[in-house]
């Protein structure tokens, strides 16, 4: 492959991921139908084109050495599915363009541009021409973060019912997770109700300030905000949850029109779960919010199934981290304690008994006992592995005073007796 051009940079007028795709598309059939040891030449230049386009155009040439197209097959190439004949003409068995050349007539066209092809025995070339200039767009055809985000939105959503309507039916309104909501777009908010509401118990808010009030009120399994708001944004939003005990297990996803990678850090730093970039297709979000709710229900599974999961897996925030680490030293401090509770726990923790079994069944799916009860029988499994304790030593060890109760809830935990108990590891 070779590429020439004379300039340094090429300032213009495009859409990014669309001219992505137009010359993935041309790449591709010159690499498909240059044979071995062939050759692709790709050349760039601005053309002068002043009466038409005072800003000028610019032009990529993707030249391959194939085997030609015939001429009267030119503009038949630029239709879907079309497949080139020979001069006998017969279906060539290795040329088709499928929709990519259609698709890429049409996004160049998009751009007020155009595409022309030449061809002979031994080469190809496809031309691409774009005007560089903002003037040849109307305000309609340019994109406005401000304007435009929020309204191409509500159109992918509009068009996204129309194409799913009955095709599944709703979920039952106690089946559905609680998520909230926070948007102050009024007209974004309410199709985004209606669509979520599908599947989620949805509560709504319009500011970081409202929606803080909400987290508190109704403890939501997650969050969907948007970030430029007015009185408190996303970002601010999302620091004030994460570093707020009572409420930092749950997750938030930031949904924004600001697509920089420093918008993204931003939004991570603040401890966002996940990022979505408006305009976005609503099914997209749909699929966000079941991975992260997913991923939570697996871990907690994990947790009760298997014997070394990290706090680190199993919270969504650093102050979570911090908290389940300081309950599971107080537990180890007393691992040997049969007396040992949760009201030890509290008093250590500085918390009450209802805001305990809050936090540890968010975190872990599993009651404040059940969870004292989990991590002894982990560590038995571990001094099963590692000691060469009789299994009614170990029960005592790890707090429990009766060994045929410490037998029943280990078979309960991993599924076989602890004298016939074999490590995955």
């Amino acid at each position: 492959v070779k590429f020439t051009t004379e300039n340094n940079s090429i300032l213009g007028w495009f859409d990014k991921e669309k001219l992505d795709i137009i010359i993935f598309n041309v790449l591709s059939n010159a690499f498909k139908y240059t044979p071995e040891n062939g050759s692709i030449h790709i050349d760039l230049c601005i053309n002068e084109a002043k009466q038409k386009y005072p800003n000028g155009i610019v032009a990529l040439k993707i030249m391959d050495s194939g085997k030609g197209i015939p001429k009267d097959q030119y503009e038949k190439v630029f239709q879907r599915f079309y497949q080139v004949k020979d001069n006998n003409n017969k279906v060539s068995t290795d040329t088709g363009s499928g929709i990519g050349l259609a698709f890429v007539k049409s996004l160049v066209e998009l751009h007020h541009g155009g595409i022309d092809l030449e061809s002979e025995p031994g080469k190809t070339c496809f031309t691409i021409t774009l005007p560089l200039g903002k003037d040849i767009y109307s305000d309609d055809e340019l994109f406005d973060f401000k304007r435009d985000a929020d309204r191409r939105t509500k159109e992918l959503y509009t068009h996204s019912i129309t194409k799913s309507k009955d095709v599944e039916p709703h979920k039952e309104q106690s089946d559905r997770t609680p998520i909230l909501l926070i948007e102050d777009n009024n007209e974004l908010k309410e199709f985004l109700f209606d669509y979520l509401s599908e599947e989620y118990d949805v509560s709504l808010a319009s500011n970081g300030v409202e929606g803080l009030e909400v987290c508190k009120k109704q403890a939501p399994r997650l969050v969907v905000t948007d970030v430029m708001m007015d009185k408190m944004d996303g970002f601010a939003f999302c620091e004030k949850l994460k570093s707020d005990i009572e409420i930092s297990h749950i997750p938030v996803l930031l949904m924004t029109a600001l697509s920089s990678i420093e918008n993204k850090i931003t939004g991570y730093k603040t401890g966002a779960d996940d990022y979505i970039t408006k305009p976005f297709e609503p099914e997209l979000l749909k699929i966000r919010i079941e991975n992260i709710l997913d991923n939570i229900e697996k871990y907690k599974k994990s947790f009760k199934r298997e014997q070394d999961v990290t706090t680190k897996e199993l919270t969504f925030s650093k102050i979570d981290e911090e908290f389940l680490n300081k309950v599971i030293k107080i537990i180890e401090d007393n691992i040997d304690n049969s007396q040992f509770d949760i009201d030890h726990v509290c008093r250590y923790c500085g918390v009450s008994s209802s805001h305990l079994y809050r936090k540890i069944k968010s975190i872990t799916g599993l009651s404040p006992n059940e969870f004292i009860r989990t991590y002894r029988l982990k560590q038995a499994a571990k001094m099963i592995a590692e000691s060469n304790l009789n299994i009614s030593e170990i029960a005592y060890k790890v707090g429990f005073s009766d060994a045929f109760y410490f037998s029943k809830c280990f078979k309960k935990q991993f599924g076989t007796s602890p004298s016939r108990f074999i490590p995955k590891n």
